[in-house]
């Protein structure tokens, strides 16, 4: 009998790319960092740890582990921007 099962939201069941997006150029100013990047490289990027993301992006984010925290307040700010994929 199956009792659980656990779905991986974004970038499975819902398209939330816009919203990581926006979080985080949202964060990036609030913490007075630059936002000068190429966002079809952040896209590319997706899915993959914010540091990860960061570096491909050459963004210099000098403690991940705070733009994470800060990084989950803004993410509802823009939840419109996700939808579900079809069927």
């Amino acid at each position: 009998m199956i009792k659980c099962i656990i779905f991986d939201l974004d970038g499975t069941l819902v398209k939330s790319d816009k919203t990581i997006y926006n979080a985080t150029i949202a964060t990036l100013h609030q913490l007075g960092l630059s936002t000068d990047f190429d966002p079809e490289q952040f896209y590319y990027l997706l899915g993959h740890h914010f540091e990860d993301i960061f570096d491909g992006c050459d963004i210099e984010v000098p403690d991940v582990e705070l733009f994470i925290h800060e990084y989950k307040k803004h993410y509802f700010d823009y939840i419109q921007y996700s939808k579900l994929y079809p069927n």
